[in-house]
């Protein structure tokens, strides 16, 4: 199993734990924004890392799948 699949079975694991933790249904949406300077914010959200640890895995098992055609048999 390649390792983005782990990291991102954990990301999105960990954004429905979030809400979970704090007394809520799992998978509840929590929205923020972070200050990068004093003129620049980004949105942030659970659902955000939800949806980058879907793509890691998506990522992950393409990448493992890949592998396993090109090896050769010994």
């Amino acid at each position: 199993v390649h390792a983005a699949t782990c990291a991102g079975l954990f990301v999105a694991m960990a954004s429905g734990l979030v809400a979970t933790f704090r007394g809520e249904p799992f998978m509840r949406a929590y929205h923020t924004e972070m200050e990068v300077s004093t003129s620049a914010t980004y949105p942030l959200s659970t659902v955000l890392l939800f949806d980058i640890g879907v793509y890691l895995v998506v990522v992950g098992s393409t990448v493992t799948a890949l592998e396993a055609f090109t090896r050769e048999d010994e």
